[in-house]
């Protein structure tokens, strides 16, 4: 008789900012405790918790490629990019994060944090000069947040990884303009 044995591994990758365009591959393998022999795997599951998409691999060397594509592509030089939403700070998010948005032309603004699910959490919208405009966004809600800065003509979204310690509601607050440059681009 043979006996089935699962067992529960759990995998949490978070991507640093500056790694884009390139993929991870995860190769899955079982040792015994007792010999270090290695074990056959008849199938692995892959649930994934963030986007679903769960997978499952089978063979006895199973690998998952997963394309990378964190961050936002930003071109600066563009004179049509009417709308930027530059990477936000801290990421991963203590969930208190200052988010700031490129517009190249006076418009309204709507600013969205929503979580994994599409909920929206909180909201933010009024009217901007063009300019650099930066907010203060407070969420109370843990795990993968999506933040999203939307104009009649374009939309620029962001993930964040949000593990609420200094959060106790869910608030989005405009700080101002700012003159500065932010300090990295991610292309």
């Amino acid at each position: 008789m043979n006996a089935m044995n699962k067992f529960y591994l759990l995998i949490l990758l978070s991507f640093p900012w500056y790694l884009t365009g390139q993929e991870i591959n995860l190769t899955f393998e079982a040792r015994n405790t007792e010999n270090a022999q290695l074990l056959a795997l008849d199938s692995v599951f892959v649930e994934n918790n963030s986007s679903g998409g769960d997978t499952m691999l089978y063979g006895p060397n199973p690998i998952l490629t997963l394309p990378l594509s964190v961050g936002l592509v930003v071109n600066h030089s563009d004179p049509t990019t009417i709308l930027e939403l530059l990477p936000v700070a801290p990421n991963p998010s203590d969930g208190i994060f200052k988010a700031c948005v490129k517009l190249g032309e006076a418009s309204i603004l709507k600013i969205i944090a929503s979580n994994n699910r599409g909920i929206q959490i909180v909201a933010l919208d009024g009217f901007y000069e063009a300019g650099l405009h930066c907010f203060e966004v407070q969420c109370n809600e843990n795990g993968l947040l999506l933040l999203s800065a939307i104009t009649k003509k374009q939309s620029s979204h962001i993930k964040i990884i949000n593990e609420p310690r200094t959060a106790t509601f869910n608030k989005i607050t405009y700080l101002g303009t700012e003159k500065i440059q932010p300090f990295y681009e991610v292309v």
